[in-house]
């Protein structure tokens, strides 16, 4: 393997790790755990975790994409992809187009109450949804791609 396409596949990675993961952590363990404190409180919580991940997302997402697609120009350029790769490049451009639609849309409603103090947990709820559809593609791809 040469040095360029471990550089590109490490930042892939990397990348990718922290974007699913960091879904999987913020609804299956923040979320749970923040049931311990009063609903208004968890909502301000919930607004600030959603504006820093999203933040980091924003930087992460496309160097995602990016590496993603160079990896494919370096290891299949002109020839036939595998399946998983077909389902990674598919599945990448799925998240990434879910992740600019909820964080343009679901998620700058839900701040804008939250600001206003009009807030509900149902406000919020159009988010976790769409977290939870994306988390769902990103384990499909990872799934997928365990064999390559």
């Amino acid at each position: 393997m040469n040095y360029l396409v471990w550089l590109v596949t490490a930042i892939h990675l990397l990348c990718v790790v922290l974007w699913v993961g960091g879904m999987a952590f913020l609804l299956l363990t923040l979320r749970a755990s923040a049931n311990a404190i009063e609903p208004s409180a968890r909502l301000v919580l919930q607004g600030a975790v959603f504006r820093r991940f999203f933040r980091t997302t924003w930087q992460i997402m496309p160097m995602a994409v990016v590496s993603g697609l160079l990896l494919i120009i370096l290891l299949y350029n002109h020839q036939k992809q595998p399946w998983e790769v077909m389902v990674m490049e598919t599945g990448g451009v799925l998240m990434a187009a879910i992740f600019i639609g909820m964080v343009l849309v679901p998620n700058k409603r839900f701040q804008a109450k939250l600001a206003s103090g009009t807030a509900t947990v149902e406000d919020a709820a159009p988010v976790r949804r769409l977290l939870w559809l994306s988390l769902g593609i990103g384990a499909v791809i990872l799934v997928c791609v365990a064999n390559l």
